[in-house]
């Protein structure tokens, strides 16, 4: 047994379970119990699965050699002749999709080994989602990367198969020319021997017909070759596009899932413990390079997605056929698409530096606000410039239910500031420098009205996707801020807004 396998084998009740789910997915358990040692000792990151000059060479007889020796043990356990022929049903013809699950499995029990090591349970809670938290990321997108995989194998096959088909559709016409051709030649040529008589008749003349009929009749036969072997070729392709578009479905539906939880429960905790924090209690920084980690996955598989679905349009578009009316569409799925990259970017545009929680008026204060989808944003080429309002209570409501009027906000002094991109692939917009000046609030009696009139800090952007120039403005909102105007006020302003902060909900 390997040294891998038997710390696999050690680590607690709840990873094991979840080590086989997955292989009970992708790869019999057993095959990989059975052969701890075989499969450890070959060189799977030295092949390259999306190298079809690899395949042949390196992934065929690692296949082959795992198949010998399951059917040496099928001899005496017969259980793993079933193994054999689901293996062999499964890769004989896609060598390179063995590598690349086998390749899938190890992966994971390495991460399986690193979290349990580390003593990090699979049940840890969205609470604790940290930085190092490298189980709970690979089970998140677990499914998601064996789609991707799945889907860029069925391209590459589409692909290969939609070129031999287009050859050899080609090659029919001109085929099925020569044929006419060759029947045409010999029609005449017989007329010209049944028009003489019997004693001119010679050997070279039957030879000729001969001839002409081996012609036609190896004409005839590539023609009916080429014709069968479309049949089989398109019959293939129409079945691997139905096999991409099912897989599409799966990881549109999987994006969408991991998505909400995403923008439903990990940022909006990691919000509320941002607004706690204004109290002074500490808040975990790792929790926010983990959501921006899990941000940019998101965002990369949504793309990935998007561009995979313009591929199989271009395959399909190459070829002379029209589609079965019954052959499932990817189309459907661009929108849908479209619209989770949308959504994702503008919910993950977040203040990640809160301003102070009393302002002065002509006091100067910082603040600052990032894109979670980090460098996968592609904003190099033109940096946004992103804007501060100052807005009323009401005002912010307004922003949370979709009715907001820009018109009706205060500017801030120096509220504008250029998106910055720093060597660690953060992308955001610092204020150092903004100032309250000429603020006038509605009428109000006493310090004590004051001290409890809250307003927020408004930040507004508009940024480019790709293709898609998103039309509605990025928004973000402060933490709720209280302006006084004289030092006495700023005691009970603090004790409001600490309040605030501890029993409001965001």
């Amino acid at each position: 047994m390997s040294q891998q396998w038997t710390q696999v084998q050690e680590m607690p009740v709840e990873f094991l379970s979840k080590l086989s789910s997955t292989y009970a997915e992708i790869f019999p358990i057993q095959i990989r119990d059975c052969f701890s040692v075989w499969i450890d000792e070959q060189p799977w990151n030295q092949i390259d699965e999306n190298d079809d000059s690899h395949r042949n060479n390196y992934a065929l007889p690692l296949l082959q050699g795992l198949l010998q020796l399951i059917q040496n043990k099928a001899k005496v356990i017969p259980e793993f002749k079933e193994c054999l022929i689901s293996i062999e049903n499964k890769y004989i013809n896609e060598p390179l999709n063995f590598v690349r699950d086998m390749k899938i499995c190890l992966k994971y029990e390495e991460q399986l080994l690193a979290a349990s090591q580390s003593n990090k349970t699979t049940t840890q809670s969205h609470d604790e989602c940290t930085e190092g938290n490298i189980l709970q990321m690979s089970e998140e997108f677990r499914n998601l990367n064996y789609y991707d995989a799945a889907i860029n194998g069925g391209l590459k096959e589409c692909k290969k198969k939609q070129e031999e088909f287009v050859i050899l559709w080609r090659e029919l016409p001109i085929v099925t020319a020569h044929f006419k051709k060759a029947e045409q030649d010999i029609k005449e040529r017989v007329a010209e021997v049944e028009n003489l008589k019997p004693d001119v008749l010679n050997q070279d003349d039957m030879i000729a017909i001969s001839q002409l009929h081996q012609e036609g009749e190896k004409t005839r036969s590539r023609k009916e070759f080429i014709v069968q072997h479309l049949k089989i070729s398109i019959q293939h392709i129409w079945d691997i596009v139905n096999s991409i578009v099912q897989t599409l479905q799966l990881s549109v539906e999987e994006i969408i899932q991991i998505q909400q939880t995403f923008l439903g429960m990990d940022l909006l905790k990691w919000k509320r413990r941002q607004q706690i924090a204004c109290n002074g209690i500490p808040v975990d920084t790792s929790i926010l390079q983990s959501l921006q980690k899990k941000c940019e996955k998101l965002q990369t598989l949504i793309v990935k997605n998007l561009q995979d679905i313009q591929k199989l349009e271009e395959i399909l578009q190459l070829l002379p056929l029209e589609k079965p009316e019954n052959l499932p569409s990817s189309t459907p799925f661009k929108p849908q698409l479209a619209q989770l990259l949308v959504e994702l970017v503008c919910g993950t545009f977040i203040v990640e530096q809160q301003p102070p929680q009393v302002l002065r008026k002509d006091n100067k204060f910082e603040a600052s606000v990032s894109f979670l989808a980090g460098k996968t944003l592609n904003v190099q080429s033109r940096l946004p410039k992103v804007h501060a309002y100052i807005l009323t209570e009401a005002q912010s409501r307004t922003v949370q239910t979709n009715q907001f009027d820009k018109s009706t906000v205060r500017d801030l002094l120096n509220n504008e500031s250029t998106v910055e991109i720093l060597p660690s692939g953060k992308v955001h917009a610092k204020f150092k420098n903004l100032v309250l000046k000429d603020f006038k609030r509605e009428s109000r009696k006493g310090g004590q009205r004051i001290a409890e009139e809250k307003y927020c800090i408004l930040f507004e952007t508009k940024i480019k996707i790709g293709e898609f120039d998103l039309q509605t403005p990025l928004l973000a909102l402060s933490v709720p801020v209280i302006i006084t105007s004289h030092v006495n006020q700023e005691c009970q302003a603090l004790a409001t807004i600490s309040w605030d902060h501890q029993f409001s909900t965001l």
